[in-house]
């Protein structure tokens, strides 16, 4: 069995991955539409637009998120080049370059 803790893991917790969030847009979420992937499987009700990125970093392949007033946290495996008008949305891309 591996040691986790000499790897710097800790059971349970997934590790984030490194980089910085760049604003897409206020007023405008990623379209799916357009090219953008939608991953249902991590996107989800959240409190806030912070959890929303978070969860999007621990996720290998999450790229972008729009996070809606509603609470909604969508991930995208796309940068969200393409977006679309939507109300109180504000979307985000995951930049891992230096």
């Amino acid at each position: 069995a591996t040691d986790r803790s000499r790897l710097g893991c800790v059971a349970g917790t997934p590790s984030k991955r490194a980089g910085k969030w760049v604003e897409a847009g206020f007023d405008v979420e990623c379209d799916t539409g357009a090219g953008e992937k939608y991953i249902p499987s991590t996107s989800g009700n959240l409190p806030s637009i912070s959890q929303c990125k978070q969860s999007c970093q621990v996720s290998a392949e999450c790229q972008s998120i729009s996070y809606l007033n509603t609470g909604w946290c969508s991930h995208f495996s796309t940068p969200c080049s393409s977006r679309k008008q939507t109300s109180e949305a504000v979307s985000m891309r995951f930049s891992t370059s230096a």
